[in-house]
């Protein structure tokens, strides 16, 4: 079972309307991950998220990229 040694960074950049989401997972195989939003499914092909992830040593570090975020994430409010 992967584990996360770290919290998550999170950065907004308001002007290209962006939201960046980088990460590490420790794991002995690759982990699967999904994302939901608003208890759906989000497609990482393509659209407005994209992922990335390096390998090294058994760290899975990974980069999860929203485009076109919504005004309430880029002014720090969050839907409850």
């Amino acid at each position: 079972m992967p584990s996360f040694p770290e919290e998550p960074n999170v950065t907004v950049d308001a002007a290209s309307k962006k939201m960046i989401i980088k990460f590490v997972t420790v794991s002995s195989t690759e982990p699967t991950l999904s994302w939901t939003f608003g208890g759906k499914a989000i497609t990482l092909t393509g659209g407005q998220y994209s992922i990335s992830k390096v390998v090294k040593d058994g760290q899975y570090f990974y980069t999860f990229e929203i485009s076109e975020v919504q005004h309430q994430l880029l002014t720090g409010v969050l839907p409850a």
